[in-house]
């Protein structure tokens, strides 16, 4: 199932999207049978109860899939060294959820900073409140991935570089795991594109820390609450990235984000 939070010029609404092959995920203009059946509510707080509305996707603006309630947690060096060698990820950072935007919105980088960095990374959505977790039972807790661009402006505060508004495009919509669907957030392509060219490339396969253990030591430092949002890592990164330039990140068979940096 996927679940996008949406606007058709009113309010923000959730909706599911049906008619979207696997392959036709990451494509720039979606096939005319790509809909969104309309929700009531928000699915995170409730199980989704569908409205009897039904919209063409093509016909509303995508949001980014959630804001958090509470926090956006960051990951860094978890493609270093082997995969699947390390139970914690080396490096844990927070960014404020005011640091969230969505697909086709403007990245505005900061007066004080010259350039920017841009990561690729799969984000993991955390379905309920939780605490300590199992590895073993990570996946209960997890609702879904969306992709997300982790930007930093280079500083020597990682605060200041890693918190400022729109550094956090997420997108484009929430993946939740089903069993006939290919995608596999374990094993999946990701890509950075600078004006059109890819810039880097990786695969979740390489993560260093596996994402069932990513859950259970990230819920063993803070509780995860309903909508708490976990960067894995840049998978794909570029440096030294100029304003009015187009950066999309994009994972196979998950969706791609893109942004134009002002």
């Amino acid at each position: 199932m996927i679940l996008a939070r949406f606007t058709s010029g009113d309010e923000p609404r959730y909706g599911i999207v049906q008619g979207l092959d696997y392959t036709e995920r990451c494509d720039l203009d979606f096939p005319d049978t790509a809909r969104l059946v309309v929700l009531k509510g928000d699915p995170l707080f409730g199980a989704p109860e569908a409205t009897g509305e039904v919209i063409a996707l093509n016909e509303v603006r995508l949001l980014s899939p959630v804001i958090p309630r509470s926090k956006v947690v960051g990951l860094g060096s978890t493609y270093d060294g082997e995969a699947g060698s390390l139970t914690e990820p080396p490096f844990v950072f927070l960014k404020p959820n005011t640091a969230v935007i969505g697909t086709d919105t403007p990245i505005i980088k900061p007066d004080w900073s010259q350039t920017l960095v841009h990561e690729a990374e799969l984000a993991i959505i955390i379905k309920d409140l939780c605490k300590d977790v199992d590895p073993a039972d990570a996946a209960h807790h997890v609702l879904g991935y969306t992709v997300a661009n982790d930007v930093a402006a280079p500083s020597d505060n990682i605060v200041r570089s890693k918190s400022f508004d729109t550094a956090c495009p997420l997108g484009p919509w929430i993946y939740v795991p089903e069993a006939d669907d290919e995608f596999n957030p374990a094993n999946a392509r990701v890509t950075l594109r600078i004006d059109g060219e890819v810039v880097g490339e990786g695969n979740t396969a390489n993560l260093n820390v596996s994402i069932e253990n990513i859950v259970a030591s990230v819920s063993r430092m803070f509780t995860l609450l309903p909508g708490d949002v976990i960067l894995t890592g840049a998978a794909a990164y570029a440096k030294d990235v100029p304003v009015g330039v187009g950066v999309a990140a994009q994972i196979d068979g998950l969706g791609r984000i893109a942004s134009v940096v002002r």
